[in-house]
């Protein structure tokens, strides 16, 4: 966040119910391999990022079933690139982002509770 010449600073009430209550603990990208190792998988992570380009849904088998998932590749602030699986349903999560990039807004995507691995 950047504060600016016309930004506007209010202080808002400790009880005030319209802050969103959640935290995020983002891991930067260098990092994701290491959710592979033994030490840190299973362990989900965080990431936000720019929203570079996003496939169309595309079939794919899992565990004997037939589904689809979309890639989605991100680009954060230091212009490193991640790209993510999203599976099932959740690929249809981001059409709203999508859609905006189609338009030429820059959309930026939180991605929370990701688990790494190698897929073939």
């Amino acid at each position: 966040m950047w504060i600016q010449e016309y930004s506007k600073v209010e202080e808002i009430p400790e009880d005030n119910v319209d802050i969103p209550k959640f935290n995020f603990i983002f891991t930067n990208y260098n990092e994701v391999p290491s959710y592979q190792q033994q030490t840190k998988k299973n362990n989900g992570f965080d990431v936000m990022g720019r929203l570079e380009l996003c496939s169309d849904p595309v079939p794919r088998m899992a565990r004997g079933k037939s589904t689809k998932i979309r890639h989605v590749f991100l680009k954060n602030e230091r212009g490193e690139e991640l790209k993510v699986q999203l599976w099932g349903n959740l690929r249809d999560d981001i059409e709203e982002a999508v859609e905006m990039k189609k338009r030429g807004k820059t959309t930026n995507i939180i991605l929370t509770c990701l688990m790494s691995n190698n897929w073939n």
